[in-house]
């Protein structure tokens, strides 16, 4: 059995081979194709099953998705603070959770915007999660990484909680191009 570990899943290959065998080989080939078809049914299905080839070059693997990571988080934030926190601090998270319903619904989970906050500034916003969560866990990731704001960001101009399955920033500048 050999395990490849990717940026979001585990894929295991079952060998009925023992020994080595070449990059260029059937097997080799076959191996380098069962590894692309599982990682594109994994993100969208959780789970993947597959075969390629057949007989001595057959290659046999099955992958999954990791778990929700809510534990692995960290904050960056601006240390310039607003001139008034008690107006900007709601209007973060109104943007923030308007893009947080945006992302879960989007296939890519993803979403920015920007909110105007008077005649010379705006606000940006960005919601993110990990293509391998379903549409629920990502709202449900975005959600908890929004009610830490106040920890780490309170009347900062900039915030982001950053974690293993999702993130969530805001900036009084733009910082992606849309």
């Amino acid at each position: 059995m050999q395990s490849i570990a990717q940026t979001h899943y585990t894929i295991f290959v079952l060998a009925r081979k023992t020994e080595n065998y070449t990059a260029n080989s059937p097997y080799g080939t076959n191996l380098n194709g069962l590894l692309k078809i599982l990682s594109t049914k994994v993100p969208s299905k959780r789970f993947g099953l597959s075969s390629t080839g057949q007989g001595q070059a057959q290659a046999n693997g099955l992958a999954l998705c990791r778990e929700i990571d809510n534990k692995n988080k960290f904050y960056l934030w601006n240390v310039q603070d607003v001139e008034n926190p008690t107006s900007f601090n709601p209007k973060v998270k109104d943007l923030l959770s308007r893009l947080s319903n945006k992302a879960y619904a989007n296939p890519k989970f993803y979403a920015t915007r920007d909110l105007k906050l008077d005649s010379s500034s705006k606000l940006y916003g960005l919601a993110q999660c990990t293509r391998d969560l379903s549409g629920l866990d990502c709202k449900k990731c975005l959600e908890t990484a929004i009610s830490e704001l106040p920890n780490c960001c309170n009347g900062k101009r900039g915030g982001r909680v950053v974690g293993g399955s999702c993130n969530v920033r805001y900036e009084l500048y733009p910082f992606v191009d849309a």
